[in-house]
Parts: structure tokens; C-alpha cells; sequence
């Protein structure tokens, strides 16, 4: 079978797309605000505020990565790609 955007992922393909065009607008973005912090913040600032950015961001990258797998396991493991045949079936 042949598989396209729109019967990827259930149908939801499009969302798929606007998040990865989303996620472009967000690299801009924040590259946007690395270089415009560089030139207007003072050094000690400058470090002080990527300092907290990085400690929230491991953080916070830690506790959802951790939930977000005990909900993959709670909603049936390895979902639609193993129904879909994309997955090895250790059953067969």
C-alpha cells in the first residue's frame, strides 16, 4: 500500500506538517532572540539568563520524556505503527 500525508499517522498528516512549519516559525524565532539578547544584554546577564533557560529546559525535558513514555506504555505500547505492520510483531 501506498501511504501519503493524508492517511499517515491516521489521517492526521497535515498536522504533522503544520507542526514541522511551526517548528521552523520556533527556530527562527528564538535565533531571532539569541541575537538580539547578544547585542543588548550585558555579559553577566547574558549568562545568568542561559544559565536558567538551560536548567529549566533539562529539567523539564527529564519529567515530560518520563511521563510521556509511562503514557505510551498505558495506551498500548507501540500503538498505530505496530498496527499498521511498521513495527516487528514479537507475537508472530
Amino acid at each position: 500500500m501506498m501511504y501519503s500525508l493524508s492517511t499517515m499517522q491516521g489521517g492526521y498528516g497535515i498536522f504533522l506538517l503544520l507542526r514541522g512549519l511551526f517548528n521552523v516559525f520556533t527556530v527562527i524565532g528564538v535565533l531571532f532572540l539569541v541575537v538580539w539578547a547578544i547585542k543588548h544584554l550585558p555579559a553577566q546577564k547574558l549568562k545568568e539568563v542561559g544559565l536558567w533557560l538551560l536548567a529549566v529546559g533539562v529539567v523539564g525535558t527529564l519529567l515530560l520524556t518520563s511521563l510521556a513514555i509511562s503514557a505510551r506504555m498505558e495506551l498500548g505500547g507501540d500503538g498505530m505503527m505496530k498496527k499498521a505492520g511498521m513495527m516487528w510483531d514479537d507475537d508472530r
